[in-house]
C-alpha cells in the first residue's frame, strides 16, 4: 500500500524524534550499560595455586579428591575444568580413568596404549555449592588380569596430572548476598588496596591486620597502592573492550608499551574500571580520605573524557559510576564494587574488628552487606580442654578403603594464652570391621610428626586415642591430622574390595597445661594470649606496600593475632616500650644479644658471646631472635643489608631461638641453648618421675614397710 503525500512529513518527523534513541546506542554507552546490567567477576584457580606445585602421580587403584574454591551458595557461569594430564602403561593389563565433579562423572576413558595424552577441557555445572568448594575426584584403576589369582597391582601404569590444571568460571557479584559469602568469593591471591605509598598510622594499622587475617585463612595477599601519576606499571596481557577505544584513557591502555607509565587521573580510573582484567583489581580496600579523594578525581577526569568523545554515554557512565564506585562514608565494614570488581571495604581504624569478624568463629554471622562492628575477637577460655571442632570440621564419618585423613589447623597463640601449651590430644573414634573382621589403624600426626597410633576395636563403639604432645613438635601454626589406614581384604580371589566406615566424634579435644615459657619461638607464641605488641619504625609508613608485605609475613610466622596485637610506630632514634610479649621489627631493642647485625654483616653468638658465625656483605636476608625486655619475652626481627627479603610464601617459626629468613622463606633455625636444654630435660625428667602422685605414694608405703622391718629387727636384737 502506497503512503499518502501527507504521511511523508509524518514519517520524517517520527524518524527525527527517534534519532536520540539511536544516538544513545553508541558503543561507549553500550559498554557502560553492559557493565551496569551484567557485571561479571572471573576466577581462575590452578592446582599450583592450591600448593600442588609438582605433578600428581596416581598408580594402581588410587582415588584422589581435590577441593577447588568457588563462592559459597552462588551460581557460576562458564565453569570449565582444564584437565592437563598424561599416562604411561609399562605393565600393560587394563587401565581406566574416571573423573567426576561433585559426584557427576565428566570423563571416563579406557586406556590401551603404552602412553597417551588426556588433556582436555571439561564443562562443569554452575549450580551453587553451599560449602564453597567444587569436589573433583580422580579414580585411576589399573589391573593386570581379571583371571589370575595373583598380585594385580601395576606400579608401572601411572597417571600424571599437571599442576597447571585449572578451574575457571565467572559469577555475578550481585548474587553475593553478604560479607560472609564475599569472604568465600575472594581469590586465592587477593589484592589489598591502600590509597598511596605513604600512609597514616590508622590506615597502616588496618592494612596489616587485614593482610594477616587473609594469610591466616590460607590466602597469599598482595598489597597494592593506588599508583601516582608517572608511576610505571606492568599491565601484562591487558585487553581493553573495543567499544571504549574512542575514550583517550582506554586507548592509552590499549596501546601501552613496556613499561607503561601512568599518564593522568583518567587513565587511573580506566584501570580501576577494568576490574580484575587489569592490575588494580582490588578485593579488599582500606578506605581513608586520601583514597576517596584520589578515586573521585580519577573518575571525574574519566567522565570528562567520556562527555567529550561520546556525549550520549554521559548518562550511562554516571549510572554505572554510582553503582561501581560507592566510596561515600558508611558502615565500618561493607561490601561494594570498585570498577567491575567486588571488594570488601574497611574503614581505617577498623582493622582489628574486621579481622575478628572474618575469623572462623564469627564469619557466619556477617550476614549483611554493611556492618558496624565494635568488637570481634577470639574468646580466651581458662578451661584446660579445647574442643578440636572449634578450629574446623574434624568430626564426621568417612569410608576408608585404603587411607583417609582429616585435619584441622590451629594457631598456638589462640589456644596457648596465659602461658599454656597443648600437652595432650584426645581423639574419640568409632570403626566398623571389614568383611574379614579386621580393624583399621588410626594415627595422630602433629605438624607431620607421628605422636600416637592405635589399632581400633572394630565394634562400632566409641574408643579414645590419647597422645602426649612433645613440645618440640609445636609451631606457631599447627596442623593436627588423624589418618586411618585399612588393609583391603579379599576373602576369595576375585571378590571386589569395598570400603568401610570410621567416625571421629565431636568430643575430641586438646588438653592444655600451664608452665613457664621457654626462651624460644614456641615459648614466645605461648605467651601471646590477649596481650601482645608489635613495633615497627615510623619510616615504614612511608613505604607501605613493601613494608606491609614484610610485616604480615613475619607476624604470621610468629603466630600473632590480628585482633589482639597492639601496634606502635617507633620514631627514628627512639626505642619501643613493651608491657607484654612482643614482636619488634627493625627497631632497637635492649637484650637482643644472640646475633649482631650491621650493614650486611651478621654475627651469630654462641656461649660466652663468642661468634660461631661471622659473615659480611649479605643482602635480601633477615634474622629473628628471641630476646627478653624486662619480664617479657619477644621476637626481634632485623634486616641484614640494604634490601629486606620478600618471601613469596608464608612460613612458620617452629623451634629454636635464632632464625634466618630470605626470599625463599625460612632458611635456617638454630637453638643456641640446645646442649643446656638437653641436660635440663634429663634432670627435669628425673624429679618429675619421682614427684608424680603415683611414685610418691609407692615411695611412702615402701618407707613405712622398711621402718616396720627395722623396728622388728631392733626388738629381736639380743641384749649383752
Amino acid at each position: 500500500m502506497r503512503a499518502r503525500p501527507l504521511d511523508l512529513p509524518v514519517l520524517a518527523l517520527s524518524g527525527l524524534l527517534s534519532l536520540p534513541a539511536f544516538v544513545q546506542a553508541g558503543p561507549v554507552a553500550d559498554q557502560f550499560n553492559l557493565w551496569r546490567s551484567e557485571p561479571s567477576v572471573s576466577r581462575r584457580i590452578s592446582l599450583a595455586d592450591l600448593g600442588i606445585t609438582k605433578p600428581l602421580i596416581l598408580s594402581a587403584d588410587t582415588t584422589r579428591e581435590l577441593y577447588l574454591p568457588v563462592p559459597a551458595s552462588v551460581s557460576v557461569q562458564n565453569a570449565a575444568l582444564q584437565f592437563n594430564a598424561n599416562y604411561l602403561r609399562g605393565n600393560g593389563g587394563r587401565s581406566s580413568l574416571l573423573l567426576s565433579a561433585d559426584g557427576d562423572p565428566l570423563l571416563s576413558n579406557r586406556l590401551l596404549d603404552d602412553r597417551g595424552d588426556l588433556t582436555q577441557r571439561l564443562a562443569v555445572s554452575g549450580a551453587p555449592r553451599s560449602n564453597g568448594f567444587l569436589r573433583v575426584e580422580l579414580a585411576w584403576s589399573s589391573i593386570l588380569s581379571d583371571l589370575e589369582c595373583a598380585d594385580q597391582r601395576a606400579p608401572g601404569n601411572v597417571l600424571r596430572v599437571a599442576p597447571d590444571s585449572t578451574l575457571s568460571y565467572n559469577f555475578d557479584p550481585r548474587q553475593v548476598r553478604d560479607l560472609a559469602t564475599a569472604w568465600t568469593a575472594l581469590p586465592l591471591t587477593p589484592t589489598l588496596l591502600v590509597s598511596q605509598d605513604k600512609l597514616q598510622s590508622p590506615a597502616f594499622d588496618t592494612a596489616w591486620r587485614l593482610g594477616l587475617a587473609l594469610e591466616q585463612s590460607g590466602k597469599r595477599v598482595k598489597i597494592r597502592a593506588l599508583p601516582a601519576i608517572g608511576d610505571t606499571l606492568d599491565l601484562g596481557n591487558l585487553v581493553v573492550p573495543e567499544r571504549l577505544l574512542a575514550v583517550p584513557a582506554f586507548a592509552a591502555l590499549a596501546k601501552h608499551g613496556e613499561p607503561y607509565r601512568l599518564g593522568n587521573d583518567a587513565e587511573l580510573a580506566a584501570l580501576l574500571a577494568l576490574g580484575n582484567a587489569g592490575p588494580l583489581a582490588a578485593d579488599v580496600v582500606v578506605r581513608d580520605d586520601a583514597l576517596v579523594s584520589r578515586i573521585k578525581a580519577a573518575f571525574d577526569a574519566l567522565g570528562q573524557q567520556v562527555q567529550t568523545v561520546a556525549p550520549d554515554a554521559a548518562g550511562p557512565y554516571a549510572a554505572w559510576r554510582e553503582q561501581a564506585v560507592p566510596l561515600a562514608q558508611g558502615a565500618s565494614i561493607r561490601l561494594a564494587s570498585l570498577g567491575s570488581n567486588l571488594a570488601i571495604v574497611v574503614e581505617q581504624g577498623s582493622g582489628a574488628q574486621a579481622a575478628g569478624l572474618f575469623a572462623t568463629q564469627w564469619r557466619n554471622l556477617a550476614v549483611g552487606k554493611a556492618l558496624n562492628v565494635r568488637a570481634a575477637s577470639e574468646p580466651v577460655a581458662d578451661e584446660a580442654m579445647v574442643l578440636l571442632n572449634r578450629f574446623g570440621t574434624l568430626a564426621g564419618t568417612m569410608d576408608v578403603f585404603g587411607r583417609s585423613d582429616r585435619s584441622v589447623l590451629f594457631d598456638l597463640g589462640v589456644v596457648a594464652g596465659n602461658n599454656r601449651l597443648p600437652v595432650e590430644v584426645g581423639i574419640n573414634v568409632t570403626a566398623a570391621p571389614n568383611v574379614a573382621g579386621e580393624a583399621p589403624v588410626a594415627s595422630i600426626f602433629l605438624n607431620d610428626f607421628l605422636i600416637g597410633s592405635a589399632k581400633l576395636n572394630p565394634d562400632g563403639k566409641p574408643q579414645w586415642i590419647r597422645a602426649e604432645i612433645p613440645r618440640h613438635v609445636l609451631a606457631a601454626r599447627n596442623e593436627l591430622k588423624v589418618s586411618f589406614l585399612r588393609q583391603p581384604t579379599q576373602l576369595r580371589c576375585h571378590d571386589q574390595p569395598i570400603s568401610f566406615p570410621v567416625s571421629i566424634l565431636p568430643g575430641s579435644y586438646l588438653r592444655l597445661d600451664k608452665g613457664k615459657p621457654a626462651a624460644d619461638f614456641v615459648g614466645v607464641t605461648a605467651g601471646f594470649g590477649t596481650r601482645q605488641q608489635i613495633a615497627v619504625p615510623a619510616t615504614w609508613l612511608e613505604a607501605a606496600p613493601v613494608r606491609l608485605q614484610q610485616m604480615i609475613r613475619v607476624a604470621g610466622a610468629a603466630g600473632m593475632s590480628a585482633q589482639q596485637a597492639q601496634f606502635q610506630a617507633v620514631p627514628t632514634g627512639q626505642k619501643p616500650t613493651f608491657s607484654a610479649p612482643f614482636l619488634a621489627m627493625d627497631v632497637a631493642v635492649d637484650g637482643a644479644d644472640l646475633t649482631s647485625v650491621k650493614e650486611g654483616h651478621l654475627i651469630i653468638n654462641g656461649k660466652h658471646q663468642s661468634p660461631v658465625l661471622d659473615v659480611a656483605t649479605l643482602d635480601h636476608l633477615a634474622v629473628a631472635e628471641v630476646a627478653k625486655v624486662g619480664d617479657n619475652l619477644g621476637i626481634v626481627y632485623r634486616t641484614i643489608g640494604q634490601h629486606p627479603p620478600q618471601p613469596e610464601q608464608s612460613f612458620r617459626l617452629t623451634r629454636g631461638d635464632v632464625a634466618a629468613i630470605g626470599d625463599a622463606g625460612l632458611i635456617l633455625q638454630i637453638d643456641s641453648r640446645a646442649a643446656a636444654e638437653s641436660g635440663a630435660a634429663q634432670t627435669q625428667a628425673w624429679w618429675q618421675r619421682w614427684m608424680a602422685p603415683g611414685p610418691i605414694a609407692i615411695g611412702v608405703a615402701g618407707l613405712l614397710v622398711l621402718l616396720v622391718i627395722l623396728r622388728r629387727l631392733f626388738r629381736r636384737k639380743p641384749k649383752h
